[in-house]
């Protein structure tokens, strides 16, 4: 379902997140961290209120009977943790004073959102990576048409086509992409089963080959 969320500090802004009724207001939240750190505004920090009254991150969408296309209230916070004031509530002179002076939750939740987009950076770089050793992969394939066993060109070819057709895309921002017929840890495993199956009958030729030139010499 789509959920809106709008906020004082944005006036021009709406945010557009997707989420399921069984997702916690805590993972809404660190969606929307995500899109504020986009813009250079990861030290943001705030409450989500809708219809009145603000939700708790433990609790889930359906907990709080959250239908699709509802619209959040993002109310922005103190960086303070044991104090969480509702900074629309305070006076502009004191809110200063409350950034300066406090650190709490700000420091750990920052710093767990750089660390959890590091991890979705290198999940995209790995992804991207494979994607190069596929193309490789290809040049083998045409490769395999020149060697004795010209017939190996078939099912190198197929696998290929497969692995490249199913193949999971990541990006930072959209999270997995593409052909979702088959869930990308299903993929990794039967592609990793793939492999050492063609590792072990080109292999096994490469011995038989070996075998029958020694054999060939002796003779």
């Amino acid at each position: 379902m789509l959920i809106y969320a709008t906020s004082k500090c944005f006036p021009r802004k709406t945010f557009v997140l997707t989420a399921k009724p069984k997702h916690t207001i805590a993972r809404v939240r660190a969606q929307l961290l995500h899109l504020l750190y986009e813009f250079g505004r990861e030290d943001h920090q705030f409450r989500l209120r809708f219809d009145g009254k603000e939700l708790k991150d433990s609790l889930t969408l359906d907990d709080y009977h959250i239908m699709n296309n509802a619209v959040f209230k993002m109310i922005p916070m103190s960086k303070d943790n044991d104090s969480l004031f509702d900074l629309d509530s305070l006076p502009s002179d004191f809110t200063e004073d409350i950034s300066e002076n406090t650190g709490g939750v700000y420091g750990s939740t920052k710093a767990a959102l750089l660390q959890e987009i590091n991890i979705l950076n290198r999940r995209q770089v790995m992804t991207a990576t494979f994607h190069g050793f596929l193309s490789m992969h290809f040049v083998g394939v045409i490769c395999s048409l020149v060697t004795s066993h010209w017939y190996t060109f078939s099912y190198h070819l197929l696998i290929y086509i497969l692995s490249s057709y199913y193949a999971p895309q990541y990006s930072r921002l959209g999270g997995f992409t593409g052909n979702y017929t088959i869930p990308p840890k299903v993929y990794c495993i039967l592609f990793a089963i793939v492999m050492t199956l063609v590792a072990a009958a080109s292999t096994t030729l490469s011995a038989l080959k070996w075998i029958s030139v020694i054999v060939s010499h002796c003779t």
